[in-house]
Order: C-alpha cells, then structure tokens, then sequence
C-alpha cells in the first residue's frame, strides 16, 4: 500500500522555518480502520527514513513524528537518529509507569519530547517533567484556557510553548502575545493588511523581468546580460543548476552555458522564482517556498487535467497564486501591475473551474488534508499516485532553489 506524506512547517517567532511536522495517511484515510497506530507510524517511519530519506522531507531540520503508546512503551523511537526526531506523545497516551520510564530514557538518550494536542491534568506531571515543547492547538482550547495552563506551567522555564492551528495573523499574534514560541499553521499565507498601495519602486525591476520572460520569443542575448549584471541571480542560477534537482553529472561554471542548456522553458521558470521570491522578500521564506511546490505541481498535474492552458502558464499560475499575501494587497491591484496575459489574470482572480478545483486539491495535499485530497482527486479524475508524485518533485524542486539563494 502506498504512503503518503506532508510536511507542516513549524516557525519561530520571526517566522522562520525551524522544523517540520510530518503528516501522513496510509490510503487517503483519515483514520485507519485496517490498521492499528503502530502499523502505520512503522509505515511512516520505514517511508520517511529508509525510502525517502529523513533529509529530503525536512530539509535537514527536526522533524517531528507522532507516537502512539504502544511504539513509545516497546521503545521504538530509540531506532532512530536523535538528531533528527523530536518525539509527539499523542494527548491520549496514558503516562502510566511503562511510557513514563520510556519517555524518561528517550530524554536521556538526547532525544527531544514534545506533548501533543496538550490539556492539563495533573498525572500528566511526569511527562511535563521530560518535556521539551507543549503543543496548545488553538482550536480545541479558548485562550483563557490555554493562558491558564501556560501560567501553570510557568514554573518548567526550559519549556517552550508551541501554538497549533494558527491561521491568520490576528491569532499569530495573540499567541505570540500568551508566550508562544513556535507556531505552526498557514497563517503566513494569509496577507497582514491589504492596501490599494502601489507595488514598491524596489521591486519594480523584478515587475520588468517577470515582463522579459512574459514575451512569446525570449531575447536570450539580453536576458544573459541581464542575469550577468545581477551577481547575485548569477550565483543563484549556477547553484541552482547544479544542484541535485537536476542531476547534472558536468557541473555548469557560466550563465552562458547555464541558460543554453537550461533551455527556454526552465529559463523562463527560473526567472519566475527569482522574481516570486524577491516579490515577497520581507515575508517568511515558507511562502516562497509553498509557492514553488504550487506552481510545481499545478504544472505537472494541469497536464492530466482537462485544461487549455500551457504548461509554462500552470507554472505561473500556481507560483503566483499567493501575490497578494506576498505584497500585502488585494489581487486585482497586484494584477494591475503585473504583465500577466489575461487568461493568467482570469485564473489568479478565481475565474476558471478547473484551475480552482486543482489549487483546491493541490493546498489539500500540501497540508495533509487527507479526506479532501480523495474527494478532489476524484472530481479531477487525478489518480493520487500521480498528486503524490507531482508533490515530491515540487518539493525537491522549492527546497533545492532556497537553498541556492544567497543567505
């Protein structure tokens, strides 16, 4: 049976990426009526570790990784690399005298522990005491509740508070407010204030590259001299290229050789993530970075989908489907400024069926949304082998690209 995985990020309080949640379901179900909880976290774990690579998913940050009781008490977490993996206890495992020694010497053996989903009672103490990150889960709990058991749990000063299900920026920061350290949740998705302000004077030459790529015949000429100025688009591009995305056995040492061989259509996404990301510098890199999935796997599954745009407008499409969160302003004042043909601006408003249904099942497999991946699935008649694939290509795609941006 295949697996499916997603990775939730999980971000400080500057909103930088610090690690990952990995979401995962065993047959698009979002709960395992086949399967106990040790089968299918063996699953995950035999996926994540073995197949795929603990690294590829989290992009050498923690991971954190549900546990159920059963693998906690026989001790399974110990199989794994501490540097790696920080340790869920599910809120319904019960701290009795087998999870409370294994849980001790999971913290003994330097492994971090983080309590799931957390309400307070007073026989979880023993756990509390191992623990290095209490998860509150903003949906669950009222904020006089979750500020109570903060105040509670004051006492424990090397615990820090994360804050789960954190949609918007209102609730980022009420629970930056309570004491939250790390948040996890699509909040950073969401734009803060939109304005009818115009896009920045600074970022008007990005607007002017988005422009060059944007012509039916691209002036390579130009574009090598326009990349060639740009030390840093230079740097980017060569790294880029030879990174393992591309799999290139020679490695490419000039912009010349690196835009020939790249060829026009993976030039003109090049420079469309060069210009998405300076679009939303000042923002968290996690928007970038959930844009490239996007505009990667609309463009991979707009082909199996009945639709008449090309595969370069898919790309453009799902890459620029967040601008407004990027800019702080209303689409159709960013669209006023953007060189996008109309068919592109008619998708990035909503106008087109199709391409709704498709950002709506890809968000869905980005954020684990399991039950809802099914159902768009197949009201697009995408079979979910194919989402999956389209997924991890867009991942390795967003993280070998941030990785090639100038720190």
């Amino acid at each position: 049976m295949d697996i499916y995985v997603a990775r939730q990020p999980i971000l400080d309080s500057k909103q930088s990426t610090v690690a990952y949640e990995l979401l995962f379901r065993d047959g698009l179900a979002n709960s395992f009526p086949d399967l106990d909880g040790d089968t299918a976290t063996f699953r995950l774990l035999s996926n994540t570790f073995f197949s795929m690579g603990i690294d590829w998913l989290s992009m050498g940050k923690p991971a954190f990784i549900n546990f159920p009781q059963a693998l906690i008490e026989r001790g399974i977490p110990l199989f794994f690399p501490k540097e790696n993996v920080v340790i869920e206890v599910l809120e319904d495992v019960h701290p009795n005298a087998e999870v409370i020694k294994a849980v001790t010497g999971f913290k003994k053996k330097g492994f971090r522990i983080a309590l799931d989903d957390f309400v307070f009672h007073q026989e979880l103490t023993p756990l509390i005491e191992q623990a290095d990150i209490i998860k509150f889960d903003f949906r669950a709990s009222t904020l006089d509740e979750i500020e109570g058991m903060i105040s509670t749990l004051s006492k424990y000063a090397k615990l820090k508070f994360l804050a789960e299900k954190i949609e918007t920026h209102e609730e980022f920061q009420k629970a930056l407010d309570l004491g939250c350290h790390l948040f996890q949740g699509y909040f950073f998705e969401k734009p803060k204030v939109l304005t009818n302000k115009s896009i920045p004077a600074v970022k008007i030459n990005l607007i002017r590259l988005i422009a060059q790529v944007s012509k039916a015949d691209i002036d390579f000429p130009r574009l090598i001299e326009m990349i060639r100025d740009d030390v840093s688009m230079s740097f980017r591009l060569l790294k880029f290229i030879n990174s393992a995305y591309y799999r290139r056995k020679i490695p490419i040492d000039s912009v010349k050789d690196a835009i020939t061989l790249m060829g026009e259509r993976e030039i003109r996404q090049f420079i469309l993530l060069v210009a998405s990301a300076g679009l939303a510098e000042g923002k968290p890199q996690e928007i970038i970075t959930t844009s490239i999935i996007t505009g990667r796997m609309c463009e991979l599954l707009g082909k199996e989908v009945e639709t008449d745009f090309l595969d370069e407008e898919l790309f453009t499409l799902g890459l620029f489907r967040n601008i407004n969160a990027m800019l702080d302003m209303p689409m159709v004042q960013v669209l006023k400024d953007l060189p996008f043909t109309p068919r592109i601006k008619a998708g990035l408003m909503g106008e087109n069926r199709v391409i709704n249904h498709l950002f709506g099942a890809i968000n869905d497999f980005i954020r684990g949304d399991w039950a809802s991946v099914n159902l768009c699935s197949d009201h697009l008649c995408l079979l979910v082998q194919t989402m999956k694939d389209a997924y991890q290509d867009a991942v390795t795609m967003a993280d070998e690209f941030m990785a090639a941006s100038p720190k």
